[in-house]
Order: C-alpha cells, then structure tokens, then sequence
C-alpha cells in the first residue's frame, strides 16, 4: 500500500506547491483545493485501512519498528493537513509532502512486516509514548516547511504572518515533547529501573526540547532570522529519529 501512496502522495504535494503560487483568482483556488483535498482524504482513507488492518493482526499499534512508525507519522500528517487547511494554505502541501516523505520511509524499510516484539516493550506506555511525541515531530515539520516557504517568498508581511503560524504550532509541539519525554522516563523506570540513562536517543530529544525552547525564547529575532533559526532547529528532529538509528545505535535505535 504504502509503495503507491507515497508515489501518489509525493506528487500531488509538489504539484500543490506549485498551484499554490501559479493559480490566479479566488474561484480555482477553491476549486484546486477542493481536488486536493480529495485526494488526501483518499489517501488517508486507505492508509486508515491499512493500518487498522495491520493492528488488528497484530493486536497492536504499529509502533515495534521505525519504519512502521513512519506509517503513523504519515497518517498524523495527513490529518493536520486535512483538519488545518482553512487556517493555513499551506496545510493541504504539508500534508501530502510530509506523508509521502514518512512512506517512503516506510517502503524502504519492513513496514509490511510484523514482526513480534520482546514484553518490555508490550506496554501502553510505548504507544502513548511515540504517538504523543510523532505528534510533537508533525507540528515541527510544519514550522520547518513554513519557514522554508516563508524565507523563498522574500515578502516581509509573508514572513510575519508565517511566524505566527509557526509560533502557534511551536508552542503545542514543545509541551508535547516535553510530555512525551516525560511518559518514556516514567516506562523507563518501570521497565528497567532507571529513568535516564543518558541513551543517545534520549540525550537527543532533551537537545530537540531545549534547541526550540531556545527558539521561543528568542522574541527580538527579525522574522527572517526567525523563519532562519526554525528551519536550522529541525535539524535536530532528524538527528534524533533518523540520525541515532543510522549512526548511533543504543536501545532506542531500530
């Protein structure tokens, strides 16, 4: 499933992208909009099915490896484009562009497989978790691709209207993190009796947590520097998920 959706997906989202500054008047813009967002509720329609399936098989959220992570991720990502259209051009875009990246991801790697997972990872805690934390990782890409947006347009006014929709995802996504880091100690301690042991995945979310909290906190940025400083902190998400499980393994990689 995922083989063609990310295809379709992909696609769409550039095409939507370019749309989005090519098409001219009021009445197909709505109509553009209105094919798109049929296409994504297809596509989510199907990744629905697809991973309603897969847990019903496995009698779990598909959470056990990365790339069937990255299915979840992509199914987020496609809801926040759908439920944000109306407060945000860019929403329809995002959600094709960062649902078709997650499967990808996905298609590269096992996510059609399910596989068995060890007990201390058969926990509530472990969804809660992740699904808490890929929301965080969601609202995040959106602040990075409304930044990349915003700083290709070279429009000031754009730029300061795209810092408010980047602050407004910021805010819930850093209490989300927080919150997600907090839950994984908490099942850390009771799985193996330590809340922190200094794991390169855990050292790298408190990076993640603590690079956009600084962002944030950085009110007399211009919003160039702003949009700047946004796009360079994600950076640190992709560390986080993609960069430990390549290069620096530790019990959080898969």
């Amino acid at each position: 499933m995922e083989a063609l959706l990310f295809k379709v997906n992909l696609a769409v989202g550039v095409a939507a992208m370019v749309l989005m500054f090519t098409v001219k008047g009021p009445r197909w813009r709505v109509r553009v909009e209105m094919a798109e967002l049929v296409v994504l509720l297809l596509s989510l329609g199907c990744l629905s099915v697809s991973i309603a399936l897969r847990t019903r098989l496995a009698g779990r959220l598909p959470f056990e490896s990365g790339p069937a992570v990255m299915l979840s991720l992509a199914w987020v990502a496609m809801l926040a484009g759908v439920l944000f259209r109306r407060r945000n051009a860019l929403a329809l875009p995002f959600g094709f562009v960062a649902s078709g990246c997650a499967l990808l991801v996905a298609h590269l790697g096992t996510a059609s497989e399910v596989s068995p997972i060890p007990p201390v990872l058969a926990s509530p805690l472990l969804s809660l978790h992740v699904s808490v934390i890929m929301v965080a990782y969601v609202l995040l890409a959106f602040t990075a691709f409304n930044a990349v947006v915003a700083l290709c347009s070279r429009d000031v006014e754009a730029m300061r209207h795209a810092r408010v929709g980047s602050l407004a995802c910021l805010r819930p996504a850093l209490l989300l993190l927080g919150t997600g880091i907090g839950i994984g100690a908490v099942w850390a301690n009771i799985s193996w009796g330590g809340y922190w042991s200094w794991d390169p995945k855990e050292v790298w979310a408190l990076v993640t947590f603590l690079t956009y909290a600084l962002v944030l906190h950085r009110r007399e940025l211009s919003p160039r520097g702003f949009h700047i400083l946004v796009a360079v902190a994600f950076i640190t998400v992709l560390v986080t998920y993609f960069g430990i499980n390549l290069f620096f393994g530790g019990m959080h990689a898969y």
